[in-house]
């Protein structure tokens, strides 16, 4: 069974970038948080604006997001857009969706949308706003959000429903951390790299090396710590499963996070099970049933408890 708190989003993510990341890589692209947002290329609006981000004195916030009328995951995310544009309107954060389709495609699929669809949407000009954001930053998986700061600067770009919202009530705050989203960054980078290599030539000094690297550089960021104890616990494409920095990862999580949340100690435990620990991995499962708010979480931790039980009886 597999946790409760697994970010699929974010585990889909690394792994959707594989060739981008070897793409990028191979491109020697700079593209980089902190830098001056590039002005958008649009050939045509079919809905709202213009909007024109990163124009010097705008001291607004924001959203491009990437996507296409024919992406089941960016039909699931527009309306959740919709809601945070709704939101935050009001505080100067402006959404526009970018799809490289052809009109005819596009407009009637934002009519149909409605109200669901509420912000400014374009037409990439020949690809251009694609290449200087998308292409740029190495990615090929949508829906993709890129945030520009009011300093006219990308402060942060993913998954537009794994953070997006967090990010921009912590910049309206003044609260954003630029040095966390950075790190953020690098983890993601580093870890399609990691999923690279192990999903390519398994085992590895390369590997071994970048996987502590992870470790060490998100040793206080419990959610970076089980993101990554995921890609190595359950994505099947790893050929060599590193249990043992796994187990590490998710250990430094439940001090990261202050044994606190069941999700990292229910993490932990899967490590400690897959390393053979299961009288460990039970009693921790225990633990995160103390912490868990929610029933559900409950249930699912209890569960997990019974079936490290079965397996052990049955290891005798």
């Amino acid at each position: 069974m597999r946790p409760i708190l697994i970010l699929l989003l974010l585990l889909l993510e690394i792994g959707s970038s594989l060739r981008a990341f070897a793409a990028a890589a191979a491109a020697g692209t700079e593209a980089h948080l902190g830098m001056p947002a590039p002005p958008l290329q649009i050939g045509e609006w079919a809905q709202g604006g213009p909007l024109n981000p990163g124009k010097k004195g705008d001291t607004n916030i924001y959203v491009v997001e990437f996507w296409a009328t024919w992406c089941g995951p960016c039909r699931h995310s527009i309306p959740r857009l919709s809601a945070m544009q709704t939101r935050f309107r009001s505080q100067g954060v402006h959404f526009v969706g970018i799809s490289s389709e052809e009109s005819g495609k596009v407009i009637p699929f934002v009519k149909q949308m409605g109200t669901n669809m509420n912000y400014p949407v374009a037409i990439d000009d020949k690809g251009k706003t694609t290449a200087d954001y998308m292409e740029a930053f190495g990615e090929t998986g949508i829906p993709h959000a890129f945030v520009i700061g009011r300093d006219q600067t990308i402060v942060w770009n993913g998954h537009p429903l794994a953070g997006l919202e967090q990010v921009l009530e912590d910049l309206i705050k003044g609260t954003f951390d630029k040095a966390k989203a950075s790190a953020g960054s690098r983890f993601i980078k580093d870890a399609q790299r990691y999923l690279t290599l192990v999903a390519s030539v398994g085992a590895s000094p390369e590997a071994t090396a970048l996987g502590q690297k992870i470790v060490s550089d998100a040793k206080d960021q419990p959610q970076l710590l089980n993101q990554f104890v995921q890609v190595i616990l359950f994505d099947n494409r790893i050929k060599a499963k590193d249990l043992k920095l796994a187990l590490e990862a998710a250990k430094q999580s439940t001090v990261a996070s202050g044994r606190t949340d069941p999700g990292s100690l229910q993490l932990y435990a899967h490590a400690l099970a897959r390393n053979g620990q299961k009288a460990e991995a039970i009693q921790i499962l225990k633990e995160a049933v103390g912490v868990a708010k929610q029933p559900k979480d409950r249930e699912t931790l209890e569960a997990d408890i019974a079936e490290f039980q079965k397996s052990s009886a049955s290891d005798k």
